[in-house]
């Protein structure tokens, strides 16, 4: 048992002792960790910043947790490089909060997103970049997103949320590219059918995605009709479907 029992961490609370709850993450007991992250989160204290990005590192996964929902709720842009090392964490629910954390602070996290996304070495972190780039948007992400969309040596799991963050973020300018993957340029059906739900998606869009939206919807339907030819069973069902969801 560490030195402060759990009805320490009650009273370090009600007092808002933030500097004790903060000595309360680094108690051996677990338990007081998890309380004292909790107590932390509950009053608020951006001094708590620091040491809750320490707690990233911590050995129990609930610790991980509740310091990284604290820091998506602080969003200082200090947290955004751990938080996007922890997109690699052995747990998959670690991992998923870190990219909603992420998406919450937004901008300070999208060049360091799009540099992961480029560079990072690990398919986790990259997978999860990708699907946080989606959520945030912006036209600076586009072109990164296309890139890797194309990489044939990237993992096919990545190229597909890709594919779809691509559709997320793009207007006119992500037709042609997703048109491309779509109609049998990728090699990986999964990778194909997230092009074609991408499309879909932007045509569903309808005029609400550019001002002259007829001849990006007729560049649609004609790729979406080239798919109808695609080697995949479930890729020629999925570009039927597609079509008639559009019409």
């Amino acid at each position: 048992m560490g030195f402060f029992g759990p009805p320490s961490v009650e009273k370090m609370e009600a007092k808002r002792d933030v500097k004790g709850l903060i000595k309360a993450l680094k108690d051996e007991d677990k338990h007081v960790r998890r309380r004292a992250t909790e107590a932390l989160g509950n009053i608020g204290d951006a001094k708590a910043v620091e040491p809750f990005i320490e707690a990233l590192k911590d050995e129990d996964e609930d610790v991980r947790k509740r310091a990284i929902e604290f820091l998506g709720i602080i969003r200082d842009a200090r947290a955004v490089e751990p938080l996007i090392e922890v997109m690699n964490d052995k747990d998959e629910d670690v991992q998923i909060k870190a990219r909603v954390a992420l998406v919450s602070i937004e901008e300070p996290a999208l060049e360091p997103l799009i540099q992961s996304l480029l560079h990072n070495k690990s398919t986790m972190v990259r997978d999860n970049a990708t699907w946080a780039l989606g959520e945030i948007g912006g036209a600076r992400a586009v072109e990164p997103l296309i890139e890797v969309m194309n990489d044939k040596d990237e993992d096919k799991g990545v190229r597909q949320v890709a594919a779809a963050a691509v559709g997320d973020v793009g207007g006119a300018e992500v037709v042609e590219p997703l048109i491309e993957v779509m109609n049998d340029k990728d090699e990986d059906e999964d990778v194909r059918e997230g092009a074609m739900r991408a499309l879909r998606d932007i045509g569903t869009a309808g005029g609400t995605v550019e001002p002259l939206f007829q001849p990006l919807m007729d560049k649609i339907i004609s790729g979406l009709l080239e798919a109808l030819k695609d080697k995949n069973k479930l890729v020629r069902q999925a570009a039927r479907e597609a079509l008639d969801r559009l019409r």
